[in-house]
C-alpha cells in the first residue's frame, strides 16, 4: 500500500513540474523574465519595440510572475500592422474560472513614467478598448 501511494506521489510531484515554467530557460530563451518588478532581457523587448515603430514584423514573450511565483506567458506577435497577444495563464494557480488562454490585438505599447522611479509599458489601442499593462519596470537586471 505505502508503495502506491509513494508512487502515486512521485508522479504527481514529476507532473507538476514538468508544468512549470522553467526562470533559467526562459532567460536562455530570450523571454523577457519580469519578477515584480525586476526584468531580464529588457534589451529584447526594447529590439522589440523598436521594430514595431518602424513597422518590421517581430515576435517576443513577456513572462510575469504572479505574487505566488506563477509565471504569466504574454506571446506578442507584430505582423507590421497590429500587436497580437495571446495571454497564457494556464500555469496560475489562483486564475480563477476565467479562460486559461485569451488572445487580442493591440495597437501599440507606450511608456509611462510613473512615480517611485517605475516605468510601465502598456498595450493601447487593445480590442478591450482599455489600456494594459504589459511590464512593470522597476530595475533592469540585464
Amino acid at each position: 500500500m505505502n508503495r502506491f501511494l509513494y508512487t502515486g506521489l512521485l508522479l504527481a510531484i514529476l507532473a507538476l513540474a514538468a508544468c512549470s515554467y522553467d526562470f533559467e530557460q526562459g532567460i536562455a530563451n530570450g523571454d523577457v523574465m519580469n519578477v515584480h518588478g525586476d526584468v531580464y532581457n529588457m534589451a529584447i523587448l526594447h529590439a522589440f519595440l523598436a521594430n514595431v515603430e518602424e513597422k518590421t514584423p517581430d515576435q517576443v514573450r513577456v513572462v510575469e510572475d504572479t505574487n505566488e511565483g506563477d509565471p504569466l506567458l504574454y506571446d506578442l506577435d507584430f505582423d507590421g500592422e497590429k500587436i497580437k497577444v495571446e495571454i497564457d495563464r494556464s500555469q496560475d494557480q489562483y486564475r480563477g474560472s476565467g479562460p486559461v488562454k485569451t488572445a487580442m490585438s493591440c495597437k501599440e505599447i507606450i511608456v509611462e513614467e510613473r512615480e517611485k522611479e517605475e516605468d510601465f509599458y502598456l498595450l493601447s489601442g487593445c480590442q478591450s478598448g482599455a489600456d494594459f499593462v504589459l511590464v512593470r519596470l522597476r530595475r533592469i537586471i540585464n
